[in-house]
């Protein structure tokens, strides 16, 4: 696991970081103070392939530009992240503003999925049903989120917990 929680970083992700090729168990960067911002570097994205988990939840705003986000905007960042081997993604926390982006059905291997927390708003996208492999979590309390549930949430079908 490569771990950064807990600090304040501030400013992006050097790309560099798109070396840890090894890396397989996780890749956490929870609890930075709102300091980390812009995209995941393509660099660094391509690690999705091989890391199982990726915890970027409370006190970040990567997904949105920098300058965005002191405008007041936090927009999820998984619109760039190669969907490979990824099962888990936690966005809990994040202070995150936006929808959930129809993207987040890319990630057909999901077993656990946290974006609770956050100021989500809008609907719950009807993509959300095409991850069946969700089996232990899928966190969406305390957001804004609006709108009915999409009848395609039964397609969670693995949800045993």
């Amino acid at each position: 696991t490569f771990d950064l929680s807990s600090n304040s970083l501030t400013s992006t992700i050097p790309t560099q970081l798109g070396a840890l090729v090894s890396l397989k168990s996780g890749f956490r960067l929870d609890h930075n103070a709102a300091g980390l911002c812009s995209y995941i570097p393509t660099q660094v994205a391509v690690l999705s392939d091989s890391i199982a988990g990726w915890d970027i939840s409370s006190g970040n705003a990567l997904g949105t530009p920098c300058c965005e986000v002191l405008a007041g905007f936090n927009c999820l960042p998984i619109t760039n992240l190669p969907t490979g081997g990824t099962t888990a993604l936690d966005f809990s926390s994040g202070a995150y503003t936006s929808t959930i982006p129809t993207q987040i059905s890319r990630f057909a291997n999901l077993t656990t999925l946290c974006l609770n927390s956050n100021t989500l708003t809008g609907p719950v996208p009807s993509e959300i049903g095409l991850l069946s492999m969700v089996e232990a979590t899928f966190l969406l309390y305390s957001n804004k989120l609006s709108s009915s549930l999409p009848t395609q949430i039964g397609g969670l079908t693995g949800l045993t917990t």
